[in-house]
């Protein structure tokens, strides 16, 4: 009885080995297109580019939850794609107490559309 238990647990285990399983798997979808982004250049008062400065983007009438966040790149430039018009609040921290708030005026041609 034991070496048929044995037999047929080895069967189960070799079947799900040898036959064929469907694998499902997500992806990433890559888009590329061109669109007009505003960038905000920051740099600190003697010119230096505030390089890696906390940046956080709100939508309008959404001052709750950041549309987009990130850092600038190594010479102080952060780039977004608004996707409506409005006025939008772009919030930079350089750290040490330096930052801004900042609004965009974003009109209805100027909206990323890909």
């Amino acid at each position: 009885m034991r070496s048929v238990l044995a037999a047929l647990t080895l069967l189960v285990l070799l079947g799900g080995m040898v036959l064929p399983v469907r694998a499902e798997a997500h992806g990433v979808r890559r888009v590329h297109y061109e669109s007009t982004a505003f960038v905000v250049e920051v740099s600190f008062s003697d010119g230096t580019a505030a390089s890696y400065a906390e940046v956080l983007v709100f939508a309008p009438e959404n001052s709750d939850v950041e549309f987009q966040n990130g850092r600038t790149d190594a010479k102080g430039r952060f780039a977004f794609l608004p996707d409506r018009p409005g006025n939008w609040l772009v919030r930079v921290n350089a750290g040490m107490g330096h930052g801004f708030d900042m609004e965009i005026e974003v009109l209805p041609g100027q909206v990323a559309t890909p």
